[in-house]
């Protein structure tokens, strides 16, 4: 993605680092369980597009063993320094602009990545010409549709509820992500020629202080004056998000995370 338009792309490295563990808390499990329903094997070449800390690309590496090969990029390599694995490449790269093997990988994989980019579509093509025939993509995206207070009558609930709705709309309306970019996910991949084409999204309950609420208020942190200055959220509204967010015993309806897989068509013999 554009580092000029990922809202993050300044933030401290230490700042940063801690967020990115977060989502991987929240967001692991569900990507490791698709791609293992996919069926990665020893041997197989991966691409990991827009790695952040590694997480994926390193548990790709374990699957793949000795015999295959993980290519983890993104435009900014700052937290890929040190996955020094020898079946692990690191490579920084831009993927609306920059070219990838044609033809070349039994897997590729991005999460969060194409939400924030505004020529998704270029960036879409360009992974899935870079499967080999019979190989295989899964994208995953975030979609905030469902976000809520479990208990969204109490005052509490709904200024959380009222309050984080509309900072996403001010995160959308400044171009800054499509916060219901999730949905899409499916009919993206529709129109690319795949078969074996599957799709489903996955949220849970979660609680303030846990790995969802911490990385939702650090996101929130590195805007907050950007909200303030357009008038998108008050510093009483910040202040009621920052305590629900804290608080372990409040419940809310957290991101949906969308996944939509497809393999391309095997060569004919």
């Amino acid at each position: 993605m554009s580092e000029e338009r990922y809202f993050a792309a300044r933030t401290e490295a230490e700042f940063e680092s801690e967020r990115l563990g977060h989502l991987q808390k929240m967001c692991n499990p569900i990507t490791f369980r698709r791609l293992q329903a996919i069926g990665v094997k020893p041997g197989w070449r991966c691409l990991e597009v827009g790695a952040g800390e590694g997480a994926v690309a390193r548990w790709l590496a374990e699957q793949v063993g000795s015999a295959g090969r993980v290519v983890a990029t993104d435009v900014n390599t700052r937290f890929l320094r040190d996955l020094n694995l020898p079946n692990v490449e690191v490579r920084t790269h831009h993927i609306v602009d920059d070219e990838l093997e044609r033809g070349h990988y039994d897997l590729v994989h991005c999460r969060a990545v194409l939400g924030h980019l505004l020529d998704y579509g270029q960036a879409l093509a360009r992974m899935v010409a870079a499967v080999r025939p019979g190989g295989w993509i899964c994208i995953e995206e975030g979609d905030y549709g469902a976000w809520s207070a479990v208990d969204w009558e109490s005052a509490a609930g709904e200024r959380f509820t009222r309050a984080f709705r509309t900072a996403l709309a001010g995160l959308h309306k400044k171009g800054i992500m499509n916060p219901y970019f999730g949905r899409l996910t499916p009919a993206l991949l529709g129109g690319c020629e795949l078969v074996d084409r599957g799709h489903e999204g996955s949220t849970e309950v979660c609680y303030g202080s846990g790995a969802s609420a911490r990385f939702h208020w650090m996101a929130l942190a590195v805007l907050r004056q950007q909200f303030i200055a357009a008038g998108v959220l008050s510093e009483e509204d910040l202040a009621a998000l920052e305590r629900a967010f804290s608080d372990p015993s409040f419940a809310f309806i957290g991101v949906n995370l969308f996944g939509a897989w497809g393999r391309r068509p095997a060569a004919e013999r």
